[in-house]
């Protein structure tokens, strides 16, 4: 039980001794976002100038009070980033720039408006006790609730940090923790889809975009078999069973519908209703289509030929500038043990441009949640303006994942270089080339020693990625990027199953 009574109240200067936080929900910035990018986000999409007029008007309450934490020596405002940032506008119009006529206008004549600069707020005695406070308040019936993205990500958010589910649940014993968890991992997942129409990929990317909708459907069992979908409930993540590109089609039609209208907490308010039924159906028609064989998979719902049409026009001129072709060869001519989980005799799609893969990489949910964050953040990457990070997160995934596939197989591995005193990565590849070999697995043995060894490129190989993480001389580019994946794709595939 929390006990705010026992928290210092502190009376700051709004201007100069309080900082907002990066890290808040709300936003959608990295953490290193300066203050004036913040405030810009919170006037822009986060309603502060209402605030502004209201504090105007009717002056500013007090029953509540900002809560801050201390970092690096630094007041940051956990929760009442937008009254804080109101207040600080006010003071100086100028911090929000797009908006400083109408601040100007609400504020002009306002008396006492110096009083404002000073304000009390209360200090949490860590992070941890400033989260139960936040999460009581903004995920209970305690005030309006956050939308159901933003209540996912703080939980999310936290996971990310290093936390245990064990660890939350016993933080926050009041909620249910599993239910946000579980809606994080499907909000990542339909958002990780590359949709062919980019109105669509716009749509389902917005901060608004309706998720009590999207859980609206994945609340009911038939929904979430039609879609392939399995939830493990142990360790609380989602993953689809389907070929991606299966997945793709019928995520296409769902979030169309829902983009359109025709899909709604309303329309879909009982499982037995038309709307529901009639989904159902649409969905698993185009299922048994493109598994079949009878009707190309995206040619079964196309809700844009215009916009596909140019999107496609668009990804193949961008394709012959790079002098390559991105698609691949049917999964039916390729070696088994290249094709992807759940994969049927289909046709690859095209790479994104900018992404790494062309669909989200599926994990076995056997494996420990660092494995699922690392290849979530891989399929979603952009190749193009973070190369560098990309290859470093590349030699990062395959360490870990080489370990925690051992680990799975009930296989220590010993180093052979008795000088180590830490498993590195070579010490891994060389492990699974040999079990790969023992295994009978021939067709990935050669792959492995290839990016092992270096001797076909500098840039397919271990050591470009060693010399990326180490040499300050060596830069990234985003073909460095393709040649390296394209080097250890078969043999990561094998170990993600």
């Amino acid at each position: 039980m929390l006990d705010m009574t026992i928290w210092p109240t502190l009376k700051v200067d709004v201007v100069d001794g309080l900082q907002l936080d990066p890290m808040n929900v709300r936003l959608d910035l990295p953490e290193d976002a300066i203050e004036a990018d913040i405030i810009q986000e919170l006037f822009q999409n986060e309603k502060a100038l209402s605030l502004v007029n209201n504090i105007a008007s009717t002056g500013l309450y007090t029953h509540e009070m900002p809560i801050v934490v201390e970092r690096d020596g630094e007041l940051v405002v956990v929760d009442g980033n937008r009254r804080v940032a109101a207040l600080k506008a006010i003071q100086n119009p100028y911090l929000a720039p797009a908006h400083q006529s109408r601040i100007n206008k609400a504020v002009a004549g306002m008396p006492h408006r110096d009083a404002l600069r000073n304000i009390q707020v209360k200090l949490a005695p860590s992070q941890e006790d400033a989260d139960k406070l936040i999460a009581a308040l903004h995920t209970g019936n305690h005030r309006v609730a956050w939308p159901p993205a933003q209540q996912a990500a703080f939980f999310q958010a936290q996971l990310d940090a290093g936390k245990s589910l064990e660890e939350l649940a016993d933080l926050y014993p009041t909620i249910d923790i599993s239910k946000f968890l579980i809606r994080a991992r499907i909000i990542a997942l339909f958002r990780g889809v590359d949709y062919d129409d980019v109105t669509v990929q716009d749509f389902i990317q917005r901060r608004r975009f309706p998720f009590s909708t999207l859980e609206r459907l994945y609340e009911h069992p038939p929904f979430l078999t039609t879609m392939g979908l399995s939830i493990d409930e142990n360790s609380r993540t989602v993953y689809s069973t389907l070929d991606p590109l299966v997945f793709k089609t019928l995520a296409t039609r769902v979030i169309v519908g829902i983009k359109e209208g025709t899909l709604n907490t309303r329309t879909l308010n009982t499982k037995d209703g038309d709307t529901f039924t009639n989904l159902l159906k649409d969905l698993n028609d185009i299922r048994s289509a493109a598994l079949n064989g009878s009707v190309g998979p995206l040619a079964s719902f196309e809700p844009n030929q215009d916009s596909q049409g140019k999107a496609n026009h668009k990804e193949c001129r961008e394709s012959e500038s790079l002098g390559t072709s991105e698609t691949k060869p049917p999964t039916s001519e390729m070696p088994s043990n290249q094709k992807g989980v759940g994969s049927s005799d289909l046709t690859s799609p095209a790479r994104p441009h900018h992404r790494l893969v062309s669909q989200s990489l599926i994990v076995n949910p056997q494996y420990p949640r660092s494995i699922h964050a690392i290849a979530t953040e891989l399929s979603t990457i952009n190749i193009t303006s973070h190369p560098n990070a990309t290859l470093d997160l590349i030699r990062t995934f395959i360490e870990k994942l080489i370990k925690a596939y051992a680990a799975r197989e009930s296989v220590i591995i010993k180093p052979k270089n008795r000088r180590v005193r830490f498993l590195q990565l070579d010490e891994c590849l060389l492990w699974l080339s040999e079990y790969f070999a023992d295994q009978g697995k021939t067709a990935l043995v050669q792959p492995v020693r290839k990016f092992r060894d270096g001797n076909y490129s500098f840039t397919k190989s271990k050591e470009h990625l060693d010399a990326i993480n180490h040499n300050h001389n060596i830069v990234a580019s985003k073909a460095d990027v393709r040649e390296c994946w394209d080097t250890v794709e078969s043999f990561v595939l094998e170990l993600l199953k």
